[in-house]
């Protein structure tokens, strides 16, 4: 959504508007600093994406002080292991290294995208995650997981079979493009 979108959404909302940005770090975009405009604003943000810290379960939310007051009044104490709050720590130490990750997962997504996205047997949506999700009448997760690729797939829809392919290294994504543009050459 735009900036333009999320204000008009903010100005116009009779209650709080929370805006979920678990993957901001592969879009490179963050409305977080709008939250000292707009009090009925929240940003959630998570360590599991980008610093892959998912089995940590930490994440932090991004509001004016008094949503984060009432928000602390209906939290638990102690609400996070110790291991968890180290991790998260640590992870903001590196912020640095995490980000760029997060810059070179992105460029790699948007090549793959491009690779893909020529084949004219299969629907892949523009990402700004660290995955690309991908509609084909054929079963994609099939072929790549014949070929050794784990695929995450979803119900069939109707003719469609979907499947959501994360985004890897160089090499990884090499053998999903390699995998699915020898299925069915032109």
């Amino acid at each position: 959504m735009s900036e333009e979108g999320v204000r008009f959404v903010l100005e116009n909302a009779c209650s709080v508007v929370v805006i979920d940005e678990a993957y901001g770090e592969f879009s490179g975009i963050s409305y977080a600093a709008l939250v000292k405009k707009y009090s009925n604003m929240i940003v959630l943000r998570t360590f599991s994406k980008a610093f892959g810290l998912a089995g940590a379960r930490v994440g932090y939310a991004v509001a004016d002080g008094g949503l984060i007051g009432i928000m602390n009044r209906a939290k638990p104490p102690f609400n996070l292991p110790v291991i968890s709050q180290l991790l998260a720590q640590w992870a903001m130490e590196e912020a640095g290294e995490f980000t760029a990750r997060a810059e070179r997962l992105a460029r790699a997504r948007d090549r793959l995208y491009e690779t893909l996205n020529e084949l004219d047997w299969l629907d892949v949506e523009p990402s700004e995650s660290n995955f690309l999700y991908i509609r084909s009448e054929r079963n994609v997760a099939s072929i790549l997981e014949g070929g050794g690729v784990s695929a995450r797939h979803f119900a069939r829809r109707g003719n469609e079979y979907c499947v959501r392919v994360t985004v890897g290294t160089d090499e990884e994504n090499r053998k999903v493009s390699d995998l699915l543009c020898g299925a069915y050459p032109k």
